[in-house]
C-alpha cells in the first residue's frame, strides 16, 4: 500500500506569450512514492539467524510521469539544514499485537544533507539487520512502515509533504533439514550481506559452499566478474547455462540471458584469450618456460620472481650467470650483468703506482688513463745534506 499527501501543489499551466511570439510550458510537480523491498526468496520471509536486507525505495510514480511526460516533470528536492536527509525518514516495526519494536537497523547507503528524486533516477537506501540481531527476534508476522515527512525540518524550497508505504514480514525458525533450493536462497542472502559489508572473501566462501543451482551459480559468476576473476566467471556461467537447459524451468532466468552475460565477460578478455569458436569461452593459457619468462622481462642473471603470461607467479632460481669481471647486479640494476668501476685511487693502488700519470685496464677491463696517481714530497733538508755527504765519501 502506498499513501502520499502533500501541501498545496501547482497545477500544470500553459502560458502563452503572444507579444513575444513564443509559448512556455510549466513543469509538473509529482509527489514521490515509497516502497519497501525485502531481499530473499520466498519474498517477505526471513529466518531467525539470517541477515535481513531491506531496500527502501524513493521514486516518482511511473504512470504519472508517463502521463505528464518525463521532460516536464520537476525533480523533487529535499534538503535539511545540517546532518543527513534520512532524519526525515522513519522506519517502524510493529508485531501482531501492534507493539512497536526496537530493531537495530543499520543504513549502509552513504547519504548527505539532500536528496533529489528525478523521473529517471529514483533513490534507494540499503538497510540491514545483522544475523546476530535476527536470531533474537520472536517468530511471527510483523508490519513494517516507511514514512518520509518533509513538512518540518527541511530547508525552504524543499518539497513539503509526506509519503508512506508499508509491508508485512514473516520471521520463521530456520528449517531443520533445508532442501537445496532453501540452502541456495539463504546463501544468496548471506553472500549479499557480506558483500555489502565489504567482506568479499566471505561472500565468495558462502557461495562456493552453496548447492550448484542456477541462481547460486549465476550469483557466483557475477561476484567473480566484479572481483576481476573473469575466467572463473565464464566457467560458472557455463555451468549455470548447462544446468538451466537440463531443468528447463521457465521461472528461472532464461539461459539466453546467462549466455549474454557470459559473452560480455568473454569480450572483456584480451583478444588472445578469447575463444572464437565458442559463444562463451576462453583459450587455455600455455605456460611459459623459465627461460622464456627471463627473456620476456630481460633478466640476465640471478633469482627472479615474476608473473607469467597466464597470470601465475614464477619463482625462478636463476636466470643465468655473468662472466667475470661482471657480476649480477654489479652495475646497480637487479638481474642485469654489470661491473662497478673502481675509483682512480683503487686503480692506482692495484697498478702499484703512487705518482705520475698511469695508463692501463681497470677492474672492468676498460682502458683508463689517470693523469696523476699522486705527488712525491721533498725530503727534509738535513736528510738531504747527510745523503750528499755519504755520496761525497
Amino acid at each position: 500500500m502506498i499513501t502520499r499527501k502533500s501541501t498545496s501543489l501547482p497545477q500544470v499551466l500553459l502560458f502563452c506569450f503572444a507579444l513575444q511570439g513564443f509559448t512556455a510550458q510549466a513543469q509538473t510537480v509529482i509527489e514521490p512514492e515509497l516502497g519497501i523491498g525485502v531481499f530473499g526468496d520466498p519474498p517477505n520471509v526471513t529466518f531467525r539467524g539470517s541477515p535481513l536486507i531491506l531496500q527502501l525505495y524513493f521514486g516518482l510514480p511511473a504512470g504519472e510521469v508517463a502521463a505528464a511526460g518525463s521532460a516536464t516533470v520537476q525533480p523533487v528536492q529535499i534538503s535539511v539544514p545540517s546532518g543527513k536527509w534520512t532524519r526525515l525518514v522513519k522506519l517502524s516495526v510493529k508485531n501482531q499485537q501492534g507493539v512497536l519494536q526496537s530493531w537495530p537497523f543499520q543504513v549502509l547507503t552513504p547519504v548527505g544533507a539532500s536528496i533529489q528524486i528525478a523521473p529517471d533516477s529514483p533513490k534507494e537506501l540499503l538497510v540491514i539487520l545483522p544475523p546476530e540481531a535476527t536470531s533474537l527476534l520472536a517468530t511471527g508476522t510483523y508490519k513494517l512502515k516507511l514514512l518520509l515527512d518533509s513538512r518540518t525540518g527541511s530547508t525552504p524550497g524543499s518539497w513539503k509533504g509526506w509519503a508512506i508505504d508499508d509491508t508485512t514480514l514473516e520471521i520463521l525458525d530456520p528449517p531443520q533439514a533445508p532442501v537445496p533450493a532453501q540452502q541456495c536462497s539463504q546463501a544468496l542472502i548471506l553472500a549479499a550481506y557480506h558483500e555489502q559489508k565489504n567482506n568479499t572473501a566471505q561472500a565468495e566462501a558462502v557461495l562456493a559452499q552453496a548447492p550448484a543451482l542456477v541462481g547460486c551459480l549465476a550469483a557466483r559468476a557475477e561476484l567473480a566478474t566484479r572481483t576481476g576473476n573473469k575466467k572463473l566467471a565464464i566457467d560458472l556461467y557455463k555451468q549455470a547455462i548447462t544446468r538451466q537447459r537440463q531443468l528447463r524451468q521457465p521461472s528461472d532466468e532464461p539461459s539466453t540471458i546467462l549466455e549474454r552475460k557470459c559473452q560480455l565477460v568473454m569480450n572483456s578478455l584480451p583478444e588472445a584469450e578469447r575463444d572464437p569458436l565458442a559463444t562463451c569461452g576462453y583459450k587455455e593459457c600455455i605456460a611459459e618456460s623459465e627461460e622464456e619468462v627471463c627473456h620476456r622481462v630481460s633478466a640476465q642473471c640471478g633469482p627472479l620472481q615474476a608473473t607469467d603470461i597466464c597470470g601465475n607467479t614464477s619463482n625462478i632460481a636463476s636466470c643465468g650467470t655473468c662472466t667475470a669481471p661482471q657480476t649480477c647486479g654489479g652495475s646497480g640494476v637487479a638481474n642485469q650483468c654489470g661491473c662497478a668501476p673502481e675509483t682512480n685511487a683503487q686503480f692506482c693502488s692495484r697498478q702499484g703506482k703512487n705518482c705520475g700519470s698511469v695508463t692501463g685496464q681497470d677492474n672492468c677491463g676498460q682502458s683508463r688513463t689517470v693523469t696523476s696517481c699522486g705527488t712525491c714530497s721533498l725530503k727534509d733538508p738535513l736528510i738531504q745534506r747527510v745523503d750528499q755527504h755519504r755520496l761525497a765519501r
